[in-house]
């Protein structure tokens, strides 16, 4: 439910405002108990993102690469996240792509409980030894398919990673 809700708003924002959030983290996630006529579509719990301090119109823009450092430093994808080290003040990368990036991480968090788990993830560098690592941790507990998909979303090579509309996409078809 925390994926599927949280992914179906980010495709809106990505798709029909052209928005991107820029700021993913868990802090940013407000959970209430669902108190509709909605329960079983929803499931128990409403997820929403909140904090669109950092979030950004790419509406006007011809590509949705993004150039400015925006992000909480454990969730920043890789391209993000080595800009950091390097002090850059520009990194250009793919901010929705980006913002799946950090989803995922909220992902890995929410199922391990456990925040370490994403410095050992970016430590392995390697898409290989992500998913070795990944699948270790996660497969006692969750289904193959949530591990994929997860994996899309944290994959370091940002031309392999999907983005809201694929991701869209992927849960559709599999729930």
């Amino acid at each position: 439910d925390l994926l599927k809700q949280l992914s179906s708003g980010l495709y809106f924002l990505q798709k029909e405002k052209n928005i991107a959030h820029r700021d993913i983290k868990p802090e940013n996630v407000l959970i209430f108990k669902n108190m509709t006529q909605n329960r079983f579509k929803y499931g128990e719990y409403l997820y929403k993102l909140c904090d669109f301090g950092e979030a950004k119109d790419y509406g006007a823009m011809r590509s949705r690469k993004n150039k400015t450092l925006r992000g909480t430093e454990l969730y920043m994808s890789p391209a993000l996240y080595n800009g950091l080290l390097h002090d850059a003040t520009y990194v250009n990368h793919d901010a929705y792509k980006s913002d799946v990036f950090s989803l995922g991480c909220c992902m890995i968090i929410a199922a391990n409980l456990d925040f370490d788990i994403i410095t050992e993830i970016r430590e392995l560098k390697e898409q290989v030894k992500i998913e070795n690592f990944l699948k270790q941790k996660m497969s006692p507990k969750y289904s193959d398919k949530f591990i994929d998909i997860v994996l899309k979303m944290i994959n370091f090579n940002q031309k392999e990673r999907i983005d809201f509309i694929q991701l869209e996409e992927i849960i559709e078809s599999m729930f």
